[in-house]
């Protein structure tokens, strides 16, 4: 789970630094701007923890489930090569665990 800022109308993650609050403080009132452009990002943001995906085969990958975002991007990892390339040397770890235990049963 990753604490984040959500736009409270429509629950989708905001990029916002939230380290600069005091701990157990409420979100900042009025709107969220953009500190760059000035455009407003969300009329009002509210706090809360979103879940995320973690690759175990690829320990340093993990995603936030962003609303109808988080399945393409998991699959694009899936499809990318060096996550291939993690999975396969699993697989052959795996594989001469199992015939390593065969032979010294016989």
């Amino acid at each position: 789970m990753r604490f984040s800022a959500v736009n409270a109308a429509t629950s989708d993650a905001v990029r916002f630094d939230h380290t600069s609050l005091e701990p157990g403080s409420s979100p900042p009132p009025g709107p969220l701007k953009n500190p760059d452009t000035g455009d407003i990002i969300a009329e009002r943001i509210r706090f809360q923890y979103l879940p995320r995906i973690r690759c175990n085969d690829c320990p340093k990958k993990a995603y936030n489930a962003v609303r109808g975002n988080v399945e393409t991007e998991f699959e694009k990892h899936l499809k990318n090569r060096l996550h291939r390339a993690a999975v396969e040397e699993r697989l052959d770890e795996e594989k001469r665990k199992a015939t390593g235990k065969k032979e010294r049963a016989r």
